[in-house]
């Protein structure tokens, strides 16, 4: 049985199997340096908690990459990822070195404190009482 192309480039090089080609080998590689031929960082802890955490800030709104893409933040995704974070916090508790256990912590702290920052903030409270009045001008 053969297998698509996408789910053969994740699997593993199977040693002394003939299906696995030299060519599948190459798109492997290709895939993983992805399109700017910049090779894809290691799948690794520290790497899945910047991930998330680089996430939820984006949706924070605290990173503008232009001023015609902002649309100010999206609290729910936001919430979303640092939920993630702690999810994936309490069920790796025990399990973690001590720098991987306070970098999730550290990062878990920062990601809520600037979650009030944002949710708190005049710019999203006028958001709120602009939708909430029907006339703008009160």
């Amino acid at each position: 049985m053969e297998l698509p192309s996408e789910i053969e480039a994740f699997l593993p090089p199977a040693t002394g199997c003939r299906s696995f080609t030299d060519r599948s080998i190459k798109i492997r590689r290709e895939q993983a340096m992805g399109d700017s031929n910049f090779p894809l960082p290691p799948p690794t802890f520290e790497f899945l908690v910047f991930s998330l955490k680089t996430q939820a800030e984006m949706q924070l709104g605290l990173f503008g990459f232009s001023e015609e893409d902002k649309t100010g933040p999206d609290l729910a995704a936001a919430r979303h990822a640092i939920d993630l974070l702690a999810m994936i916090a309490e069920k790796t508790r025990g399990n973690l070195s001590v720098e991987e256990q306070r970098l999730i912590e550290n990062s878990l702290t920062e990601l809520r404190f600037r979650f009030i920052q944002v949710s708190e903030s005049p710019k999203a409270a006028s958001g709120e009482a602009a939708a909430a009045s029907p006339n703008p001008s009160e």
